[in-house]
């Protein structure tokens, strides 16, 4: 139940923030991951901590600082590790998409058509039999080349 409320207050943050995550995945990973770190040190049964039963090996409060303690070299370790890989990707030109692609569209470029609502008309139309293709303004492209020759076309 705390998870559940933690993923909502980090969702909400992350939107009035207008930081870009449209699928969530800090809220669930991140934010729900550190809590499920420190939530260890809050709800952690001495039995399963301390080797002897009739010894105080540990406090909540103390776990609950070791936790915490882990969760920030985890923050550590992955911004280090992401700065490097990000930088060496961004040194071999692998980082971003090339700016042809950028201006045709990704998703022409990496799928050899559209997805999603820019082509659900021609889509159901085609699913359904329906499609004029003589009247059609909104042809289906499943092909790069389809897309060349009808920019040769207008041309």
């Amino acid at each position: 139940m705390i998870g559940g409320l933690v993923y909502m207050f980090s969702s909400y943050l992350l939107k009035k923030l207008r930081i870009d995550d449209p699928i969530d995945a800090f809220s669930v990973h991140g934010a729900c991951g550190i809590w499920g770190v420190i939530a260890t040190g809050f709800f952690g049964v001495k039995e399963y901590i301390c080797p002897d039963s009739n010894v105080d090996c540990v406090t909540t409060a103390g776990q609950t600082a070791m936790q915490v303690v882990g969760v920030l070299f985890i923050i550590v370790w992955t911004a280090l590790l992401s700065t490097v890989m990000f930088a060496v990707l961004r040194l071999v030109r692998c980082l971003r998409a090339r700016e042809h692609a950028e201006i045709r569209g990704l998703d022409l470029d990496h799928h050899l058509g559209y997805t999603g609502l820019l082509r659900y008309h021609a889509e159901i139309q085609l699913t359904t039999g329906d499609l004029d293709v003589e009247n059609a303004s909104v042809l289906p492209l499943t092909r790069v080349v389809d897309v060349e020759e009808k920019q040769h076309d207008k041309n």
